[in-house]
């Protein structure tokens, strides 16, 4: 299964598009975390510039970017019934409802996020969530920055500047990858895919 493709946005058009959720996006962070960059979202890189405009929907698994863009909207809900793997920039204009969920770039879900597993890497970007969050397990690492502005539910929260790289490490031996007496992202997302 595919989303719908809605069509391909240039910069200029990707702008215009985030700058409708503009009140949202740029509410006062709760606590400390990520600053929202707008701009970073609907830019994408300097090798795809620009977004990919997609339906909502339901799909198996989600990798983004696709080739071709470093951004990907999706408008309205977006249920993946596996692994949502993030290496580029997404936004979800609705709920998003995935098994797991590997980011390392932008993700921005205006909506609720409804995940068994989540882990969040990497300090330039980071995870806005307007809505609630309902998960399982939430690991964020390499500082990265987690902000909430509804209601957090989950049985596990684990933040390596928190808690530690150690707590990290016991949270992903428990997903069961090997302990490697570090942080193995390659073995966690290796994890993720073929769960």
């Amino acid at each position: 299964m595919d989303l719908a493709r809605l069509g391909q946005l240039t910069v200029e058009e990707a702008r215009h598009y985030v700058e409708r959720f503009q009140p949202r996006l740029s509410m006062p962070d709760p606590r400390i975390g990520m600053d929202l960059d707008p701009e970073a979202l609907s830019s994408g890189s300097t090798a795809h510039p620009g977004a990919l405009l997609l339906a909502g929907g339901r799909v198996d698994m989600v990798v983004t970017p696709p080739g071709g863009a470093s951004s990907v909207f999706v408008e309205g809900d977006l249920r993946v019934d596996g692994c949502l793997i993030n290496d580029g920039h997404l936004l979800v204009t609705g709920d998003l409802v995935a098994r797991d969920i590997y980011t390392q770039q932008y993700l921005v879900v205006l909506g609720e996020v409804r995940v068994g597993r989540y882990l969040g890497v990497d300090d330039g970007f980071g995870t806005r969530i307007v809505g609630d969050l309902h998960a399982d397990d939430v690991v964020g690492y390499a500082n990265h920055h987690l902000s909430l502005f509804g209601a957090m539910r989950c049985e596990t929260y684990v933040d390596d500047e928190e808690h530690g790289r150690e707590a990290v490490i016991d949270v992903l031996a428990r997903w069961g990858v090997p302990d490697a007496g570090y942080v193995d992202l390659a073995g966690a997302r290796a994890v993720f895919s073929a769960r």
